[in-house]
């Protein structure tokens, strides 16, 4: 048996990525390779996230075109809000989840991602982990296609729930990872075509 059963294997290779190097930009186009050669399965392996080399992470961010951000800051200088100024300026159609705001970036924000009309294909988070496992019921409620827990944001169990519930679904999952900086590698190895 190799390092890695197979591309279903849990933690995302690229996601390992942040355990093996300092920087998540830094990454190599081997990443993936060097990943699989370290990689030392987990108690919460199975099931969680999918393994994602570079070509299947620029599949998912080239089908998904409406994502809500939950947890999207009015604050310019708040990551989450650095975030969805880049998707959209690289024609993402972003929708914002908080609360506490109705309207962020010009468009109007919503109490819960299961609220916004004709749904969406991606929910990317910006919470603390502790707060994952209720935004997770509301995800399952959504079904989108894709869960992106953003960079330093990670709750095993509460995927493993999701992965439970989601998989009927086609819900996949990928947690503590950044969108905009894999976004930005991908164009930049020309993998990804916007």
């Amino acid at each position: 048996m190799g390092a890695i059963d197979s591309l279903w294997d849990v933690n995302s290779v690229l996601l390992l990525a942040r355990h093996n190097w300092p920087e998540l930009s830094e990454c190599s186009k081997n990443t993936a390779q060097e990943a699989r050669q370290d990689y030392t399965p987990s108690p919460f392996n199975r099931r969680q996230t999918m393994a994602y080399d570079d070509v299947q992470f620029a599949a998912v961010l080239n089908d998904a075109r409406r994502i809500a951000i939950v947890g999207l800051s009015r604050r310019i200088e708040n990551p989450s809000n650095e975030v969805a100024v880049y998707l959209k300026s690289k024609g993402y159609h972003i929708t914002p989840f908080n609360p506490m705001n109705p309207e962020i970036l010009g468009t109007r924000s919503y109490p819960s991602v299961s609220d916004i009309p004709g749904g969406v294909d991606m929910v990317v988070v910006f919470r603390r982990s502790q707060d994952i496992p209720d935004v997770v019921r509301d995800v399952i409620e959504a079904s989108p296609k894709y869960l992106w827990l953003q960079l330093g944001i990670r709750n095993d169990e509460a995927v493993v729930r999701l992965s439970a519930i989601g998989e009927t679904r086609g819900i996949a999952v990928h947690q503590d990872i950044c969108i905009e900086q894999t976004h930005q590698r991908l164009l930049e190895a020309n993998i990804l075509r916007h």
